[in-house]
């Protein structure tokens, strides 16, 4: 079970419904193992002709880009609680999922990877060295926040793990000023409010979650978007 495409799968659209739940549930239950999720349920023996450049090591090991991908596939469906748990992994300052004694790096380095080799359980693979921490930055913004930067205006989806409760963020697009304060609700219809008018909303058909959209024209200098999830 390669975590790679099947995460691709999943953010491309190719699976329907039934094959999306298919996959999660083969990557949580052959993917994920003690250090989080492995790039491959099982490691290469040995090279295989043709099929690449040969890498480093067997191919098991919990790879932070490819977490990143999954993570980016588990909110693309609507799975936010897998999404952090999978972040949580990649992160590095969190003891429980990167004890210091074992992984031999400071809290303060996103990995490469961990290392799956008995001798070296846990061990920091190329720290500093992965395009990993530009896309933990995506993912708190563009997934788990969903804000979403498109052509002619911003369309906000997120799909935000219950632990955030009540949060807000803020940022600058096209120059103009963004606060957004999302609320945790257990309605089942999402209110959104946007600079103190109700808004149009939608549900997104593959994550099952409120989205809006806020056309370029219709942006103030400072604005304010409250929305609940």
């Amino acid at each position: 079970m390669y975590l790679v495409s099947n995460a691709w799968a999943l953010i491309a659209g190719c699976a329907d419904k039934e094959m999306q739940e298919s996959i999660f549930n083969h990557i949580e239950s052959k993917n994920f193992g003690t250090r989080g999720y492995n790039t491959n349920s099982n490691g290469f023996r040995a090279p295989v002709e043709k099929a690449g450049r040969i890498g480093l090591g067997s191919g098991s090991s919990p790879y932070n880009h490819a977490q990143s991908f999954y993570v980016r596939a588990c909110c693309e469906c609507g799975h936010p609680e897998l999404a952090y748990k999978a972040t949580r992994y990649i992160l590095p300052f969190e003891e429980e999922y990167a004890p210091v004694a074992k992984t031999y790096a400071p809290p303060f380095a996103i990995a490469n990877s961990y290392s799956n080799g008995q001798r070296f359980m846990h061990r920091v693979q190329f720290q500093y060295l992965s395009g990993t921490v530009s896309y933990v930055l995506r993912t708190v913004y563009n997934f788990f926040f969903g804000i979403t930067y498109g052509y002619r205006g911003l369309t906000v989806k997120p799909c935000i793990p219950a632990e955030f409760g009540d949060c807000s963020v803020e940022f600058t697009y096209l120059g103009k000023k963004f606060t957004i304060h999302f609320k945790q609700t257990e309605k089942a219809e999402k209110t959104v409010i946007f600079n103190g008018k109700e808004w149009a909303t939608k549900i997104n058909e593959n994550s099952g979650k409120t989205m809006a959209y806020f056309a370029d024209e219709e942006l103030l200098e400072n604005n304010v978007i409250e929305f609940e999830y």
